[in-house]
């Protein structure tokens, strides 16, 4: 008998926990289902999320947004909403947060492209157009050419769009999802009458007390102990002490030094001397040429003097998992490459 109530509990609490995580799902993304198409949260061949988690990993400061675009929305920040289902022509909302200094992407079918009074042609981008409009600048293009599948098959809208992006300097670029149906609001919870409300709350507390009350512990009790915090990136200076122990205190930097500029010599046509070293300040000019970014951090890394990365110090060693770091993140953009401002003119 006992057994067969405490599984009858154990269903109970199940059943709630489902309910109210459904709820709270439906309330806050509206109905369940498959993710809208173009929507960052889809990855699906039909979705955006490729180019999002792609500027992401690239450093880009991305998030979302869920409301809709008004003038009364943060002017500092870029919005970005791909294929809302109508022609920026027909956004009041947006347009007005346009006007008082906002920066839009608004990527739409091409086909029913057409100016609005006010646009003043900025420039052009292979199939995207930038206008001035007010205070502001709108990007409007083919939305497709940024879904999953297409950046699977050709990565050139992608290139396009990130040079766009990266001329931007701003604190936070939101992806917003509102226009795909993720509203932060109306909230379901909030929309109740104040009765079910209070019914809700009291239903969920009696639950809670009830479940509290008749649970008991399921097996021998466990001593917690407090885990002692790590310090973060602990494995490359544990590494680097024992190269530094043993006369090779570099053998971790050198790695990373020597990949980054074999990659950078094949990528920018760079020659060694006679005795295989690169020409570090033509790298570094090279690099702000090309538009690459964190260029004072390369300058930084080869131009700091090499006592700085001593990782028998505490500073040291700080010093050197940052100099490692910084290698690996712009070894990644030099794998990657970059559009360069003379080739999208041309796609």
């Amino acid at each position: 008998m006992k057994l067969y109530k405490n599984r009858i509990i154990l269903i109970v609490v199940i059943l709630t926990a489902y309910i109210v995580s459904a709820a709270y799902f439906y309330a806050s993304f509206g109905a369940g289902g498959s993710s809208a198409a173009f929507s960052s949260y889809n990855g699906n061949f039909d979705g955006g999320s490729l180019f999002y988690d792609t500027l992401y990993e690239m450093g880009y400061p991305v998030a979302r947004y869920h409301s809709a675009l008004t003038a009364r929305c943060d002017a500092g920040a870029v919005q970005v909403i791909i294929e809302p289902g109508f022609y920026i022509a027909d956004a009041e909302g947006p347009l007005e947060w346009v006007v008082g200094g906002g920066r839009l992407v608004w990527l739409d079918d091409m086909r029913r492209s057409f100016p609005r009074a006010g646009f003043r042609l900025e420039d052009i981008h292979g199939e995207f157009t930038v206008y001035r409009y007010g205070a502001g600048t709108i990007v409007t293009g083919p939305g497709g050419d940024l879904s999953n599948e297409a950046l699977y098959t050709d990565a050139a809208a992608g290139y396009i769009m990130e040079h766009i992006l990266s001329g931007w300097k701003t604190d936070i670029i939101y992806f917003n999802e509102y226009y795909h149906g993720y509203s932060a609001e109306p909230n379901l919870f909030k929309e109740l009458p104040l009765y079910l409300q209070l019914l809700i709350i009291q239903l969920a507390l009696i639950v809670f007390l009830y479940v509290w009350r008749l649970g008991k512990r399921f097996g021998k009790p466990v001593m917690y102990r407090e885990e002692t915090e790590r310090e973060e990136n602990e494995y490359i200076l544990a590494l680097a002490g024992i190269f530094e122990k043993n006369g090779k205190g570099r053998a971790v930097t050198d790695i990373y030094t020597r990949q980054f500029l074999n990659n950078c010599g094949a990528r920018f046509d760079l020659q060694t001397d006679v005795n295989g070293r690169f020409d570090i300040r033509g790298l570094i000019i090279r690099w702000r040429e090309e538009n690459y970014p964190y260029a004072d951090e390369l300058a930084d890394i080869f131009t700091t003097a090499e006592t700085e990365y001593d990782a028998g110090t505490k500073r040291g060693g700080r010093r050197l998992t940052e100099r490692v770091q910084s290698l690996k993140k712009l070894n990644g953009l030099v794998e990657r490459g970059r559009v360069r401002p003379q080739e999208s003119e041309r796609i």
